[in-house]
């Protein structure tokens, strides 16, 4: 039996990089979407971008996986 992500055992393995990852299923789009809204309030947008994507690619019509991907693509286009 696979775990899915949620939210916040997403958010902790991207806190803390040494905790046992989870297992996840990777044909859930809401495992990549988690990841990647875990990833992004890390700073790691590119990544977070990566996994809305992979959301996308399983769903879709993900209207959250859609918003999170355009979000993440304007910060990643923003001047710094």
């Amino acid at each position: 039996m696979t775990m899915r992500y949620t939210y916040d055992n997403a958010a902790a393995n991207v806190r803390n990089p040494h905790h046992p990852p989870q297992r996840v299923d990777p044909e859930s789009a809401d495992a990549h979407n988690n990841l990647g809204a875990a990833l992004a309030s890390r700073g790691r947008v590119d990544e977070a971008a990566d996994h809305f994507q992979q959301a996308l690619d399983i769903r879709p019509a993900y209207a959250d996986a859609e918003r999170n991907l355009r979000q993440a693509r304007r910060l990643l286009q923003a001047p710094r």
